[in-house]
């Protein structure tokens, strides 16, 4: 699943920006958006709905994050977790 309408990048300095086909213009600070951030996404999501209570916060760590969304728990996978969560 594509998390943008028209993902259509271009580098300019230290910021990422693209421009829709409306002509608005997008930046961010950090990094484009990789395939695993939806699957993260999602997971905390639905993590966050499970909870019995209404609290706005929750402690999950990544181990736990990463062994849920079914990843080999390494360096490079904690790696892109700990992007994907920047962004």
């Amino acid at each position: 699943m594509n998390l943008f309408e028209f993902p259509i990048w271009q580098q300019e300095n230290k910021w990422l920006v693209w421009k829709n086909q409306k002509g608005y213009v997008y930046k961010t600070a950090y990094k484009a958006t990789a395939e695993n951030d939806y699957l993260f996404l999602v997971y905390l999501l639905l993590k966050h709905q499970q909870q019995k209570s209404d609290e706005e916060q929750f402690l999950l760590t990544r181990y736990q994050i990463l062994k849920d969304c079914g990843f080999n728990l390494d360096q490079r996978n904690y790696q892109r977790l700990e992007d994907s969560l920047k962004r």
